[in-house]
């Protein structure tokens, strides 16, 4: 996406980044390295945009959330807008790309699957107990 292409966009939608405003440009930066379109792109940055008005008008900092309350902080998020992608897609993948460059903690590591599955040396057959015929 161009330069003047993007300024556009943003002024087309009162694009005020708030909070986010050094972060989406790189994040922005590192979607089109990964080829994305230049329409996915635009609704990419206007739902980082909407969730960072969110943040501020909740007084809620950047890193002050959890990625699991995400789903909660959107509820009230209305975004016609999106084709494709759903508002809380778009901004977990924001807010892992924070992790990744530093600006949040590092997310935790996935919890031990503690399912039968999950022990070591079971292979996945299942034994009955009782009369064989």
């Amino acid at each position: 996406m161009n330069s003047s292409r993007v300024d556009q966009f943003q002024e087309d939608n009162q694009f005020t980044e708030g909070s986010f405003t050094p972060y989406v440009q790189q994040f922005r930066g590192h979607l089109e390295q990964q080829h994305y379109r230049a329409a996915t792109i635009s609704e990419y940055l206007l739902c980082i945009n909407r969730f960072s008005q969110l943040l501020r008008n909740r007084s809620i900092g950047i890193r002050s959330f959890d990625e699991d309350q995400i789903p909660e902080l959107l509820q009230d998020i209305q975004m016609p807008g999106l084709r494709r992608k759903s508002p809380v897609f778009i901004i977990r993948s924001f807010v892992r790309f924070l992790s990744e460059i530093g600006v949040r903690k590092p997310l935790p590591p996935a919890a031990p699957d503690n399912s039968v599955r999950g022990r070591s040396g079971w292979n996945g057959r299942i034994i009955f107990a009782g009369n064989a015929a």
